[in-house]
């Protein structure tokens, strides 16, 4: 078994967890995402601990794991899409702009 599946063994602690995270932010090389069975811990520390206590004991936001349970429910966040461009193009008189423009009294400007 990989270490990215090695299943939690209880008792869960935030200790325990802590230790986890500490040991994956120091490999060496390219940082890499947390495995998700970390992010199952913190979610299953929830029912021991407040929220805000596991957040700044394991150094993570809380967009961070709001992000990770969606993703873990299968509920991930919809990709926006990126508009497309307008087909049409809106033809404006400059001619008139211009004429209105002196019709205007100096005062109203």
């Amino acid at each position: 078994m990989n270490e990215e599946a090695t299943p939690s063994e209880p008792p869960l602690t935030l200790e325990s967890v802590k230790a986890k995270f500490n040991a994956w932010r120091q490999r060496p090389g390219t940082r890499r995402p947390f495995p998700k069975t970390f992010w199952r811990d913190v979610i299953a520390l929830q029912e021991q601990y407040k929220l805000s206590k596991i957040l700044t004991t394991l150094k993570i936001s809380r967009a961070q794991l709001k992000s990770k349970e969606r993703q873990l429910a299968g509920k991930a966040k919809p990709v926006k899409k990126a508009k497309a461009p307008a087909n049409e193009f809106i033809v404006v008189d400059v001619d008139m702009y211009s004429k209105c423009r002196y019709l205007r009294s100096p005062n109203s400007i």
